[in-house]
């Protein structure tokens, strides 16, 4: 069985290493640190572990799942008697090709889930140590490698990930049109004797439904951000993310007046990274996204958690948070109106290569209970003409911070009856008390003046 403290190790260098990573792309390679490289394909497979100990071999990915028999593990164990000490490997477990142009993550899955033709084609990729006799890890990157060579001497399904060490920059350029232009990897993978890490990659290119937008506080007929998501086989929808680079002046101007149109309800709240609340609209719009990765886990190996939503009545329904994914660095496009909001043309199909796409489980029901808490409930009321207008401010704490919400709300009511619009509604989301109250402050002395009279 794998031990949690090689479990652990691998969470920790997962950790560290999400801190060291920088995603750049091709026409960035002059960005790069000058001095010496350690250049390697990025295989795309999933984080494990190995571990000699003993004459024992164990191996384990990085969320604790122990490798089954295969000709892979069967191997680690007969090499592990020869090894001297204890070694632990860091490294990708993937499937050779076999055929295909490079390794897909969703093989990895398959296999372990009970493929027994891809389970026999099961590989690892050693590109660092976790530990060494016990003892101080070297700094030089080259004894790392060194040590991983010499524990998996002479094995066919366990080797040290190729690895080209340069310090010519047109090494790289080289390496990536081997590796990465080619399609043969997912990327290359750049290492600096300073513990950097450069994963070099080509934009990816996906068609996602815009579900909601903000407009820009200076700017109301231009919108700020869109919210994305991806249609589910079930007909239900998933975010993944905001996106705020959506075009020049006159583009924004032109999606505010696309989406404007299309706005519905919706019983989810959604908060934009400037406070404000994303306004949904009919799930018809699709959008060509560029980004540099699609990611299913954040920096501490945790599951990403997104809403899954219903259009049901000309309205949108939060149902439950699942496992979902996250694009890095999206961009817009363009609008494609040669599109539809469907699985087979914005679905989670366009991802399934690059990493497991969610569960259809979990889209009934409702969100689990919160420990919400109001912190402040206040009413003002002004009679005029004989009509009572009203005016309310609630401040509260979601309780739910931990499912993506933000962690408190302030939430102000004007009820005006002789008004072209009686009912008019702000919502504003901040992260501590201190700024729900601070906005609160700001609304109340911008609303609330002579002639208000509190209700008690």
């Amino acid at each position: 069985m794998p031990t949690d403290s090689l479990v652990e190790a691998l969470a920790n260098y997962r950790r560290l290493v999400a801190s060291r990573y920088r995603a750049i792309k091709p026409a960035e390679l002059k960005d790069l640190p000058s001095g010496e490289l350690w250049l390697s394909p990025k295989i795309d497979g999933e984080l494990a572990g190995v571990e000699f100990r003993g004459g024992v071999a164990t191996m384990t990915t990085k969320g604790g799942r122990e490798l089954p028999d295969c000709p892979l593990m069967r191997e680690l164990r007969s090499a592990a008697p020869s090894v001297k000490g204890s070694v632990r490997i860091v490294g990708e477990l993937y499937c050779s090709a076999e055929g295909e142009v490079r390794p897909r993550v969703g093989d990895v899955s398959a296999a372990m889930a009970g493929n027994t033709k891809l389970r026999d084609r099961l590989a690892f990729g050693g590109f660092d140590l976790l530990a060494c006799d016990d003892t101080p890890l070297p700094a030089d990157h080259n004894q790392r490698l060194e040590a991983i060579r010499g524990a998996l001497a002479g094995l066919t399904t366990a080797a040290v990930v190729q690895t080209v060490r340069t310090s010519d920059r047109s090494e790289v350029r080289g390496a990536w049109q081997d590796w990465g232009a080619s399609g043969k990897a997912e990327g290359v993978i750049a290492r600096t004797g300073d513990g950097r890490i450069f994963k070099i990659k080509p934009d990816i290119s996906i068609d996602a439904i815009v579900m909601a937008f903000t407009t820009r506080c200076d700017a109301p007929t231009q919108v700020r951000s869109v919210l994305l998501g991806l249609a589910r086989d079930d007909g239900t929808y998933q975010l993944i993310g905001g996106l705020g680079g959506v075009g020049s002046t006159a583009q924004r101007e032109e999606l505010f007046t696309l989406l404007s149109k299309a706005e519905v309800p919706s019983s989810l709240r959604q908060p934009s990274s400037d406070g404000g609340i994303f306004r949904f609209v009919r799930p018809g719009t699709v959008a060509e996204v560029n980004c540099t990765d699609v990611q299913a886990e954040d920096s501490s190996g945790a599951m990403l958690q997104r809403w899954i939503m219903r259009f049901e009545g000309e309205a949108w329904a939060g149902l439950s948070m699942a496992p979902g994914v996250s694009l890095l660095h999206p961009q817009m496009v363009r609008i494609r109106t040669d599109k539809q909001a469907t699985p087979a043309e914005a679905g989670f199909g366009q991802i399934a290569q690059r990493c497991a796409p969610p569960s259809a489980d979990a889209t009934s029901g409702t969100a689990p209970p919160s420990d919400a808490m109001i912190a402040t409930r206040r009413v003002w009321t002004k009679v005029s003409k004989g009509k009572t207008a009203v005016r309310k401010l609630l401040v509260w704490s979601t309780g739910r911070e931990h499912e993506g919400w933000p962690s408190w709300v302030v939430h102000f009511t004007d009820y005006s009856p002789d008004r072209k619009t009686p009912l008019e509604r702000t919502f504003r989301a901040a992260r501590t008390r201190e700024e729900a109250d601070a906005i609160a402050a700001r609304l109340l002395e911008e609303n609330v003046k002579k002639g208000w009279e509190e209700v008690v």
